[in-house]
């Protein structure tokens, strides 16, 4: 591609205003094109790139707004959220992972007394 061609890149007509729009919602955006190191370590904490989701920020996230969780009970619910949906229709799929994060997701766990 030729330096007059880039204009009409997808990153000059889609990644850049979406970003530049977010940016302007008040969102922390970050080009992400080359997140991983010449060692293969992304910044994000991703294993690889099929990786959707980033465990550690949702983790963290989660403990925040549930400062009394137990780890276990964290942990279940990021396996819940995470689970393979592949198989359900695209909508389906948003659907119940958007119902999960709005109404919670119900775990089972041990507390610290073994119930």
């Amino acid at each position: 591609m030729t330096s007059k061609d880039s204009s009409y890149s997808e990153q000059a007509l889609v990644e850049k205003p979406a970003m530049d729009l977010f940016s302007q919602l008040g969102w922390t955006v970050k080009n992400c094109f080359n997140e991983f190191d010449g060692k293969g370590v992304s910044f994000l904490g991703r294993d690889n790139k099929s990786d959707v989701v980033l465990i550690s920020k949702l983790k963290t996230v989660l403990q925040k707004i549930n400062p009394s969780i137990f780890e276990q009970a964290c942990d279940e619910a990021i396996k819940i959220l995470t689970q393979d949906r592949s198989l359900m229709g695209l909508v389906s799929a948003n659907r119940e992972v958007y119902d999960l994060l709005k109404n919670g997701v119900l775990v089972s766990y041990l507390n610290d007394k073994n119930e």
